[in-house]
């Protein structure tokens, strides 16, 4: 069972995934890179010693440059400028930017006028060639200037420095001279120009405020707000006075109406009027109903006292209905008791609900119009508020215009102080704070720093060559440009040994020659693409024929047939192995036999290919050799014959291994390919040309022909699927037998192959 698992580990199934033989992708670039140093380590070697050696040469014989240096200070604090601080002038000498100081000290005029002051010192020197060697940078943030001159002479640098910082001193103080002078003459100018507008404003400030009376816009427009929250509360507070005394007003009205008398039934009201006992009662109601009339003006219907005088009044009402009904019979339905009292009370609570009106009505008419006097000042307020925003404006821009116009004669004044004293103290402001000294070791070269970059480019350069011969070679040098450019599954790859043969050994036990396994490289991946074939095609319709053919000539496909027969004929599978490359055939050469009658002889004559088959040198394994040339090969393979052998071939062996011709170079291998279950397509490595490769594929892919995959042929040792096909496969095997196999391994390999 062990052995078994073994042969499955190199076993691959098409059917779920194409196999993964890689490294990580550092490993492969690794890989990849070795093997092209391997291979261009010569170019790469020529143009590392070509560019190194310019680079050195041309560092050792360059002549020494020595560079002197110097600092300046910029006073930043004596500068003369009559602009505020906030405004330009704190831009003119911006701490991070001294640019514009560096472009002055840099040009052709002040680089002038220092050669004109000592001719000697740049004795055979330009303007250009001072400027051209002269360096100036600023310290950091700092107001520090460094200043630098790289001369061949030491000596001539630091006289040079020296020269150039005496002429940028001179020229600070010449500049704050004649700015202090400049900055007085304008300040006297604008000085009065600047208080004539202050005291314009000043004016337009003081009669604006006059005009308005008020003192600033902001706090009126406070009060306002103030009154017209209080005018809207007063305007609330009426109005809710009013409804009242409005609906008091109604309420009387109503009341007043019932007191009234009806003609048609006064001569009821004469006749009640007569009975001691109902005008009693009718009195007693009349007192509660107007009693009840002057509460329901206080309270609501269901207040206690309302609802007392209520229940009062209708436990009277009933008595006096009653005794009504007594004096009149059934004539009381159109009887208004209320109305049936005295003719002197009625008339007394007619006079009281008189004056309760007439108030009323003098109420509403007075709140009325307190009103409508609220309403106006209301509007009164909101006029004020629409001229507000305009007054504001105003008063704000007399405000801004006052304070700008304030602080400009403020300042020119103060500058007109600054100037004098300045002008009074004449001190340069610039200042060398650190002399020029003589430098002691040259700049330039650096021979470290040559060589170091000299070592540097001459790599880079050797890499380079070497990468873009290899780029430019146009034969495959990886495996995984052959799965890209073919786009198929790897069935193996095969190594480059030194002998691609399988050594043959008698066997014991029956005398017959048989694959002597020593578990080489190649021996191991021809295993394993036998292995990968038996997944080929599914279980009812099994692949038996194949055809094996590569791009171009000398790709190893006619030894790789070969050597792959003997391996699955080791398997216990009858193999059958035929020669179709009738133009260059190879095989009989591979097998040790003659080739004097074979697959030609097959097709041009009406003998059986029976007949011409030859016995390999071991078991299991038949030859059919290509046979003698013929002049048109591609027609004898495209005939009826050559598919009627196929079909029995298959009958009889359970493997046709068929070599052809180059695809890409013949039409024999696609007329092959189209007559059997699957090709092979075997592609060497440095061997194959990605052209050829190409073309190759487009043609047989035309056909409609079944590849089943690729196998990657001349595997170098260092390549990593080398490493993966035999070394650990391999010792898997080496730790038990030492590499060493008897025929009772094999035996058990075959079964478990068999079995699974």
């Amino acid at each position: 069972m062990k052995d078994s698992q073994l042969v499955r580990q190199n076993v691959v199934d098409f059917d779920r995934q194409p196999p993964v033989l890689t490294d990580n992708d550092e490993d492969f670039f690794v890989r990849e890179l070795l093997q092209t140093f391997r291979k261009r380590w010569k170019s790469a070697a020529i143009a590392f010693g070509s560019v190194f050696g310019v680079l050195f040469l041309a560092t050792v014989l360059q002549t020494p440059l020595y560079e002197s240096e110097t600092l300046i200070l910029l006073d930043k604090k004596q500068n003369n400028s009559i602009l505020p601080d906030e405004g330009l002038a704190a831009t003119l000498y911006d701490s991070e930017n001294l640019s514009t100081e560096i472009e002055i000290l840099r040009s052709y005029s002040l680089v002038k006028n220092a050669i004109k002051s000592q001719p000697q010192v740049f004795e055979g020197l330009t303007i250009e060639d001072v400027r051209e060697n002269l360096i100036i940078r600023q310290a950091g943030d700092a107001d520090v200037l460094i200043i630098s001159y790289v001369n061949e002479n030491p000596e001539t640098a630091r006289a040079i420095l020296e020269v150039l910082g005496s002429t940028y001193v001179n020229y600070s103080f010449d500049r704050q001279r004649s700015q202090a002078a400049n900055g007085v003459n304008f300040v006297g100018e604008q000085l009065p120009e600047a208080q004539n507008e202050l005291q314009k404003v000043t004016k337009a400030v003081r009669d604006f405020r006059q005009k308005y009376g008020m003192v600033n816009p902001d706090v009126y427009a406070a009060k306002l707000s103030e009154q017209k929250q209080e005018l809207e509360q007063l305007v609330k507070d009426a109005q809710t006075t009013l409804n009242a005394k409005e609906r008091e007003y109604k309420q009387l009205q109503t009341q007043l109406g019932k007191v009234q008398q009806d003609p048609d039934q006064a001569l009821a009201y004469a006749v009640l009027s007569e009975d001691a006992t109902y005008q009693n009662l009718a009195n007693q109601l009349s007192n509660i109903e107007a009693e009840y009339a002057l509460k329901s003006t206080k309270f609501n219907s269901n207040h206690p006292v309302i609802l007392d005088l209520s229940d009062r009044r209708e436990a009277i009402r009933k008595l006096v209905e009653a005794r009504a009904k007594e004096n009149l019979g059934e004539n009381t339905a159109n009887i208004d008791i209320k109305k049936a009292s005295p003719v002197a009370e009625r008339e007394g609570i007619k006079q009281n609900l008189t004056s309760q009106l007439i108030q009323a009505e003098t109420a509403i008419v007075s709140w009325q119009a307190q009103i409508e006097g609220i309403k106006r000042a209301q509007t009164e307020v909101l006029e004020n508020f629409r001229e507000l925003p305009q007054l504001q404006q105003t008063f704000s821009q007399l405000q801004r215009q006052l304070k700008v116009k304030s602080q400009t004669v403020d300042f020119l004044l103060q500058k007109q102080q600054e100037l004098e004293i300045a002008k009074a103290q004449e001190i340069a402001p610039w200042e060398i704070i650190e002399p020029p000294l003589l430098p002691e070791d040259p700049i330039s070269p650096n021979k470290t720093r040559g060589t170091i970059l000299a070592l540097v480019a001459g790599c880079i350069s050797g890499i380079a060559t070497a990468m873009l011969m290899q780029r430019f070679d146009p034969k495959v040098k990886q495996v995984e440009e052959i799965r890209q450019l073919t786009d198929l599954p790897m069935l193996g790859t095969i190594p480059r040994v030194s002998e691609p043969k399988i050594n043959l050994a008698r066997s014991s036990s029956d005398n017959q020659l048989s694959p002597s396994y020593n578990y080489s490289a190649f021996t191991e991946s021809l295993l394993a693409v036998a292995m990968n074939l038996r997944y080929l095609g599914s279980s009812s319709d099994k692949i038996k024929s194949l055809s094996i053919t590569s791009a171009n000539a000398a790709e190893g496909k006619s030894t790789f047939t070969y050597n792959l027969a003997l391996v699955l004929a080791d398997l216990g599978l009858r193999v059958l192995i035929v020669d179709a490359d009738l133009r260059k055939p190879k095989l009989h050469k591979l097998a040790g036999v003659e080739n004097t009658q074979g697959l030609s002889t097959a097709i041009a004559t009406e003998g059986s290919w029976l007949d011409l088959v030859l016995p390999g040198n071991t078991k299991n394994v038949h030859i059919l050799t290509s046979g003698p040339k013929f002049p048109n090969p591609v027609g004898m393979l495209n005939s009826p014959k050559m598919k009627k052998m196929i079909a029995e071939w298959e009958e009889f062996y359970d493997y046709v291994l068929i070599d052809t011709p180059p695809a890409s170079l013949m039409a024999d291998a696609q007329i092959v390919a189209s007559q059997v279950d699957s090709l092979i397509f075997v592609s060497g490595v440095n061997k194959a040309n990605r052209g050829a490769i190409r073309r190759a594929m487009e043609q047989l892919q035309g056909t409609n022909t079944n590849i089943a995959g690729f196998v990657a042929n001349f595997i170098d040792r260092d390549h990593s699927y080398y490493a993966y096909s035999y070394d650990d496969y391999y010792q898997s095997y080496s730790d038990s037998d030492n590499g060493n196999s008897d025929g009772q391994k094999k035996n058990r390999l075959l079964r478990s192959w068999r079995r699974n």
